[in-house]
């Protein structure tokens, strides 16, 4: 009952810009509370990217007890580096000091304004903006796959502190569609604006990707790659 109220609280607080489109069965994996979807659906031996590691590998070691994945991991930065080391990491676990983002190049990342945390982002915030950046590697999705010789990945997780949007940009023009995309918005957080999370959203919509995840703080999103509905 605790735990339905604090659902219902965190609607309140953090109401959706969207509403699930699509009706499909997942499963939550991570550690409570922070989890991410996979559909039912999703094959033995799926091959998952997942960018954004910071200090939590809980949704990837469900991934691989759950699926059996392999889960290529990304993060350039440099607290996460460092935590991983000190990890005993799953076989089907490999990691990649490689970011996600909209063009091959080294860009800056803000370090957070309190140093007890781990998440680096794409601009400071409002309240950091004298935090001394540094530079790190992000490539496209395409150069990613080209770059570690895989197939398209069944599933594509990131939870990347504002990378999502120049990721968003450039990926709906390419010709890569995995099967699912697990998403983190951060609009109201490093000056970004809820727009553009509309804007990425639609853009989605239009090349056939379909919602069917929602999380209660209204900020992560599972959607399923369905160009059959995109008339709809």
């Amino acid at each position: 009952m605790i735990e339905y109220i604090k659902k219902i609280a965190r609607k309140f607080k953090y109401p959706p810009l969207h509403k699930i489109d699509t009706d499909i069965s997942y499963v939550d994996l991570g550690d409570h509370p922070v989890t991410f979807p996979l559909l039912n659906e999703t094959p033995n031996k799926a091959l998952v990217y997942s960018f954004g590691v910071g200090e939590d590998i809980g949704f990837d070691r469900a991934a691989i007890d759950t699926f059996n994945c392999k889960i290529h991991a990304f993060d350039p930065t440099p607290k996460s580096i460092e935590w991983l080391k000190t990890q005993t990491l799953p076989e089907n676990f490999i990691f990649h000091q490689i970011g996600i983002g909209g063009s091959d190049e080294e860009v800056e990342f803000f370090p957070p304004e309190n140093p007890d945390y781990i998440s680096f982002s794409i601009s400071p915030s409002s309240d950091n903006k004298n935090s001394a950046p540094v530079k790190s590697k992000v490539m496209r999705l395409k150069s990613i796959i080209t770059h570690i010789k895989t197939d398209i990945p069944d599933a594509v997780r990131m939870n990347v502190e504002g990378f999502e949007y120049p990721f968003v940009e450039d990926f709906v023009k390419s010709d890569i569609r995995p099967r699912q995309l697990i998403i983190e918005f951060h609009h109201g957080l490093y000056n970004i604006k809820k727009q553009q999370t509309l804007e990425a959203v639609k853009k989605l919509h239009e090349i056939g990707y379909r919602i069917f995840y929602i999380s209660d703080h209204s900020r992560d999103y599972g959607f399923v790659y369905a160009p059959e509905k995109a008339s709809n």
